[in-house]
This record gives structure tokens, sequence and C-alpha cells, in this order.
């Protein structure tokens, strides 16, 4: 099994940003979800203690784009979900390929594995899974070569006593645009699926994707790209909060990592959040480190975070991605969520 980030800074409240981490670098089993959004903006549960009703239809949009974030390109061309085919005392799962090729869905949080495990959907195809009472820690993951073959992207979700959260992540790579949505909001890449590779920087692209760099320059750390943040991340160290997290974490100066560690957001940028997020979006010096309308406007700065934001606004483009509401990340007391590939056709 690769290793998670861990999400270890959630007493960051010191802090103003209190960011955490919102997907994994390399696969592996997904850790439950990242707390609320910073607004603290989570709808309380009944106050008569009973289940809230299975959602009827999407939602409107609960995440705007940032106040400098483009504009969400494109819109939902997909029909809407019709009647659930199952029923469920839990969560119900729907999933929609609308996908102009089939995937096959695995959906899995815990021992609970979604039934029917491996189905295919053609385009257009639906499918409905009773997730029952507790959904832990879970992935629905799309594959395109067949059952378990040549994962193409997944959704991140956590569900127990009724509580719902999930978040879209492409921390790992882009491979699919993709839409989840409930009661408590929608997060959404519309980009048509064409198109979706158009822009990634090209040693980031493969056939069917584009890597993230956390995860490429573990096998190309000495290729330029890889060293392209190590100036900024030693300047970064210099920063108040940075050096109290230094001093938190202990380690050896060997050991706090360079480019490659600062774009997966591990070492020491594993424990420092804030420091990790202010490299990656150029911040470091910045009068207002959370200054959404400087992110990625002063070089260096991790091109394909910039990249993936602009493709797809307000999802997660690397660890502790979400200050400023830009990770997508959606929590409340609900028992459908609805996931739709490609989306926008």
């Amino acid at each position: 099994m690769r290793s998670r980030l861990s999400l270890l800074l959630l007493g960051l409240a010191a802090c103003t940003s209190q960011i955490v981490g919102g997907g994994d670098q390399d696969g592996g089993d997904p850790p439950p979800p990242p707390p609320p959004p910073i607004d603290g903006s989570t709808p309380p549960p009944p106050p008569d203690g009973t289940p809230l009703p299975i959602d009827a239809a999407p939602v409107p949009d609960a995440t705007p784009d940032g106040p400098c974030e483009g504009a969400n390109p494109g819109q939902r061309t997909a029909p809407g979900f019709g009647a659930p085919t199952v029923s469920t005392s839990g969560l119900l799962v729907r999933v929609m390929n609308n996908c102009p090729f089939p995937l096959w869905m695995h959906g899995q949080g815990g021992a609970n594995v979604l039934q029917p495990d491996d189905a295919k959907l053609d385009p257009g195809e639906t499918q409905d899974y009773d997730a029952h009472a507790s959904f832990p820690s879970a992935r629905v993951t799309a594959f395109v070569d067949g059952p378990r073959q040549n994962e193409i992207q997944f959704v991140e979700m956590n569900f127990g006593n009724g509580e719902l959260g999930y978040n879209i992540s492409y921390v790992d790579y882009l491979g699919l645009p993709v839409e989840v949505d409930a009661q408590c909001g929608r997060t959404a890449c519309y980009a048509p699926v064409s198109g979706i590779l158009d822009g990634c920087p090209a040693h980031l692209r493969e056939a069917d994707r584009c890597r993230s760099p956390g995860g490429w320059c573990l096998d190309h750390a000495n290729d330029p790209y890889c060293k392209a943040l190590d100036a900024s991340a030693q300047q970064a160290l210099s920063h108040p909060k940075c050096q109290q997290d230094l001093a938190s974490w202990g380690g050896s100066p060997s050991q706090i990592g360079t480019t490659p560690s600062v774009y997966g957001c591990r070492d020491f940028w594993a424990t420092s959040a804030f420091c990790c997020a202010l490299v990656n979006r150029g911040m470091v010096g910045a009068a207002d480190p959370f200054d959404v309308c400087a992110f990625y406007e002063s070089t260096p700065y991790n091109t394909y975070a910039r990249w993936v934001h602009e493709r797809c606004p307000q999802i997660y483009a690397f660890p502790y991605d979400d200050a400023g509401e830009q990770g997508g990340y959606h929590q409340c007391q609900t028992r459908e969520l609805r996931i739709t590939w490609c989306p926008g056709g």
C-alpha cells in the first residue's frame, strides 16, 4: 500500500489558514475527508433528530468560484437522474456515465464494497448503489480498460451517522471531468472530455491523463522542473509561521525536503499546511498569503495546480488546497450522493 498524506495539523486554528489536505499523492486508501470549510457553514442536523429525506433532485451550485478564479468553463449537458432503482435507509450513491466510452465502477469504503461491483456503464447508463449506514473513507473509482483496469478518476467521500462529506481530488492526476453533488452542494468540472487535457504542462502529459508533479518528480528528481521551487521553499522557511512549524516538527534539515516534497506536501511540508500552500501558490513574500486574487501570479509556483484551477475551478490540485475555499469540499446530513462522469459531454 502506498502511503497517504497525513491530516495531522487540524489544530492550525492559530494560523488564519486552517488548511487541510484533500487528496492523496499516489493512490492507496483514502483518508477521511477534510473538515468542513473554514467559514463554518456546515448545516446543522434537524432539531428533532429525524433523518433528512433522500434528495429528489440536484441542488444549486453551493461551491461558488473564488473572487479571482475564473468561472467554471462549460456547463452540465448530461441528463438528470431518474427515479432511484434501489431503496436504502443509509446512503444512496447514484452514478452516471456521460462519457462517450464505457467505464467500470468500483466503490469501497472500509469493508463495504458497493454492489454490483465492477459494473460496466456504457455511455448514458446509470447505476444506483446502497452504501448502507456506514461508508467510511470511501472512494468511487472509474476504470477505462475493464474491471480494475486503468484507473482514470475517483471521487472521495465519508458517510456515517447520517453525515456525508465528499470532494473531487485532482491531487494525483486529472483524467476525467466529473460532477459530484448532494444536498450539501455541488463540485464539478464541466470541461468537455475531448479537450480535458488541453494545456497540461507538457512534461506531465501522459496518454490519458495529466499527472501531478508530486508524483512525476518522484521519477524525475533531476529534471529542472523538479527543482523549480527550491529557492522559494528555502525562503518560505523564514516565515514566522513556518519557523514555528519547523520547531514543532523537530526533524533534521536534511529531512525538510525540496521541490518534489513541496509539490506533494511530504516530509516537513506534510506537517505544515500553511507553508506547503504558500510555496505551491507562489505566495512566498506576499503581504496577504490568502489573497486568492494573487494565487499563481508570481513565479515560481506549481504550474499543474494553476492549470487545474483554470480548467476545473474549486477542485483540489495539491494537498492542503482548501484555504480560501479552493478545494470544493462539502459536508452535511444527507442520504443521497450523485456522481456524473463527463458531465459537460
